[in-house]
């Protein structure tokens, strides 16, 4: 199983049954007696009703046109995270000068991503979100220029972490990228040294 946030987990599961076509997905918590939450074709199935702090046990009933097989059964205790995102990756996509931003989502706790440059905010974001893209609507990207991004998370109390700082030069977009320069320059150099 998987945290997508702190309401909800995603569950999954392999088919052991030859020819299962159906699942029927059941839930317990404490001493209630399992549930039946929803019948679904896939191996998995989202739990968008979980709490912080409880535990939840589920089992998976395999069913082919036959017989029904014997079950999976699996204990969940859903747990708050709230850690930073952190920035995997930031570029300069090809042919502009807007800057996309990447980053892993380590919290199940967020009710938003910001993402700041200069030390302003420029976009709210949804829980979960993993990449943005500054397109500079406005022309404040400047060619030579060093700007510095980051992204911060608040949850339902009000409290923030924030990733660390990454920073970026703008290069001229219609300009190839640096490394091709390079390679073009030590070519121009052998052929000369050819002659």
């Amino acid at each position: 199983y998987e945290y997508i946030s702190e309401s909800s987990i995603r569950l999954f599961w392999k088919n052991r049954m030859e020819s299962a076509f159906l699942y029927l997905v059941y839930r317990k918590q404490g001493a209630e007696d399992f549930v039946l939450q929803k019948s679904v074709a896939d191996t998995f199935f989202v739990d968008d009703s979980v709490r912080v702090g409880e535990t939840f046990q589920y089992k998976i009933v395999p069913k082919n046109v036959y017989e029904t097989g014997d079950s999976s059964t699996v204990t969940v205790t859903i747990q708050r995270v709230f850690n930073p995102p952190a920035i995997v990756s930031i570029k300069q996509l090809p042919g502009s000068r807007s800057v996309e931003i990447q980053w892993t989502d380590n919290s199940n706790a967020e009710v938003n991503y910001w993402v700041y440059r200069d030390g302003l905010i420029i976009s709210k974001l949804d829980p979960n979100s993993t990449v943005f893209v500054d397109n500079d609507t406005t022309n404040s990207l400047q060619v030579g220029e060093t700007y510095r991004y980051y992204v911060e998370i608040t949850d339902r109390g009000g409290k923030v972490q924030a990733s660390g700082e990454q920073q970026i030069t703008i290069t001229d977009p219609g300009l190839p990228p640096f490394s091709f320069l390079i390679d073009s320059a030590l070519i121009s150099q052998n052929r000369i040294a050819d002659i």
